[in-house]
């Protein structure tokens, strides 16, 4: 039987220094949209150009619940696109979806595009 973990035992991990602002020496932000941050509408907009424009439409991952992202699956497919989705569960999107891979992404992927 192994011993109980001391949860106050000190463990320290060398991090990085993040990254800063040349012009004022704030942090640098990841280019990421946080929970709960809007999106830049440009940026959506773009987006479903693009999904209108698109013939497959992969869907990888998500929940595909959270707005205005997840729009953008029904975006392709009402424009004609084949929607393909790679999600170990199923979602809100599934029943529409020409393909449904039922599997981790990490895994399905790679194979997906590796040379024959």
């Amino acid at each position: 039987m192994t011993e109980p973990h001391d949860l106050r035992e000190a463990r320290r991990v060398v991090l990085p220094i993040p990254p800063t602002c040349e012009a004022c020496g704030a942090l640098l932000r990841p280019d990421v949209v946080w929970f709960g941050e809007p999106l830049d509408p440009a940026m959506i907009g773009r987006a479903a150009e693009a999904a209108r424009a698109c013939d497959v439409f992969l869907v990888v991952g998500t929940s595909a619940v959270v707005q205005p992202a997840a729009s953008l699956a029904w975006e392709a497919k009402r424009a004609g696109a084949a929607v393909v989705e790679v999600n170990p569960e199923e979602t809100p999107l599934s029943e529409v979806c020409d393909l449904a891979f039922r599997s981790r992404s990490g895994d399905l992927l790679p194979l997906l595009v590796a040379e024959p």
